[in-house]
């Protein structure tokens, strides 16, 4: 496994984004590194934790993110925010699409999928996750799980569902090199938000978009819906048409495909 090096990730990262960042700290352990950022937030700016094991990672609505040391990525960023956000959605896809573009810039060119509202899947398994938080009104945490080689130990349940980059393009994977595209195509991708939103990215979500036409079932805290899945909108809202025929959109949630 080759040893994440905070000096081999900025050589990756263009001298334009690098100008930016704060600070870039790895840890060989660590409760969850999105934790470690909610708790240092110090003045709004950039600044990276990577971990090579999380002992409590987490994801959407408190649920475990495995966090083995194997050689995955457990990476989160803070981000100051220009203006404020009523909600993470939009936010979220702006970061799933840079994730993509992070493994494009890598040479990872799979057809991989986007799960609304924080998932990039291969062939219907998790690939990534993307978790969301917020230290205040100007700062959000930005927390991106990849699954770059999970151990076969793990319960077949876990499998059926997951899947990661070594199995997927039968090769290993430059870590560092890698680390460096994502930060550098995510770090992109914000400044691109809060200049221009969502809406010049739609058509791309729309190529990935995992959910469309599958019939699903959504909960949410106002609502238990199972509908046909008609895409996302400008505000990243998923839309939903029920069994009745009528519409609905989304902001957050959990999904299932049925």
């Amino acid at each position: 496994m080759e040893p994440l090096l905070a000096t081999e990730i900025k050589n990756t990262i263009s001298p334009e984004h690098l100008a930016v960042i704060r600070s870039l700290e790895i840890f060989d352990c660590i409760d969850s590194t999105n934790t470690y950022l909610l708790q240092h937030p110090e003045k709004p700016s950039v600044a990276i934790c990577l971990a090579e094991q999380q002992t409590k990672g987490h994801g959407q609505r408190g649920r475990a993110w495995v966090s083995p040391k194997s050689g995955n990525i457990y990476l989160s960023l803070s981000w100051p925010m220009q203006k404020n956000l009523s909600h993470f959605t939009a936010l979220s896809l702006m970061t799933a699409l840079g994730v993509l573009h992070g493994f494009n810039a890598y040479g990872i060119h799979a057809s991989f999928q986007l799960k609304w509202p924080n998932d990039i899947l291969y062939d219907g398994r998790k690939v990534v996750g993307i978790l969301l938080e917020s230290v205040n009104k100007q700062t959000v945490v930005v927390g991106i799980g990849i699954n770059v080689n999970m151990p076969k130990q793990y319960n077949a349940s876990i499998h059926k569902n997951i899947s990661d980059l070594e199995t997927i393009t039968g090769e290993t994977t430059a870590r560092n090199r890698l680390v460096g595209h994502v930060i550098n195509e995510v770090i992109a991708m914000l400044k691109a938000y809060e200049t221009e939103g969502f809406q010049p990215y739609l058509q791309e979500w729309h190529q990935h978009d995992y959910l469309l036409k599958k019939q699903i079932h959504l909960t949410s805290s106002t609502l238990d819906i199972i509908g046909t899945a008609q895409g996302i909108n400008e505000q990243g809202k998923l839309l939903i048409k029920d069994e009745n025929g009528k519409n609905h959109a989304f902001s957050s949630g959990s999904v299932k495909t049925l």
